[in-house]
Order: C-alpha cells, then structure tokens, then sequence
C-alpha cells in the first residue's frame, strides 16, 4: 500500500491514462487517412475537369474550322440550312444536357 491505496488503484488510473492516450492516437491517425484519400479523391476529380476541358476545347476549336469550311462553300437552299440549323440547336441541347449531369 502506497499512501493508504492498494496498487493495483495506481495501476488502474495509468491503464485509463494509457488507454486515452491510444485513442487520442487512433483519431489523429484516422484524420490523417481520411485527408489522404480527400486529397486523392480531388486529384482524380480535377484531372477529370482539365480532361472535359481539353476535350471541349478541341471541340470548340473544330467547329470554328467547319464555319470557315462553310463559309467558303457556296450558299446551301434554305431546307438544307435549316436542318443543318435544327441539328446544331439539338446538339447543344445534348451537350447542356451532359453537363448538367456532371
């Protein structure tokens, strides 16, 4: 007996010392793998974004190609044009459509 308390009473205080000390451990190291996969998580998704952005700027840059290419043809009849123009509307309505999904 030390100071009027068993032992054991000593070692039971450093074993809730020592148990505290574990999960203040375990926590910290469960932050730090959570960033982790954060951080990979965000590299994977702006990778994606600067894909989407290439692929639509390559995009924007061929049909400002084929508007030179149209202009140089010569004038198309009225019917042909207007499809041509319906088909243009839908493809952006298709392309508005894919990006709302992202």
């Amino acid at each position: 007996m030390i100071f009027g308390v068993a032992w054991w009473v000593y070692m039971l205080i450093v074993f809730i010392f020592f148990s505290g000390y574990m999960a203040y451990r375990a926590i910290r190291a469960e932050k730090q793998l959570e960033q982790q996969h954060i951080e990979r998580e965000g590299s994977v998704f702006m990778e994606r974004l600067a894909h989407e952005r290439q692929l639509r700027q390559e995009e924007r840059n061929t049909n400002v190609s084929e508007k030179e290419a149209e202009e140089i043809q010569a004038p198309l009849p009225q019917e042909t044009k207007a499809e041509m123009d319906m088909e243009a509307q839908s493809e952006k309505e298709a392309q508005r459509e894919r990006q709302m999904s992202l």
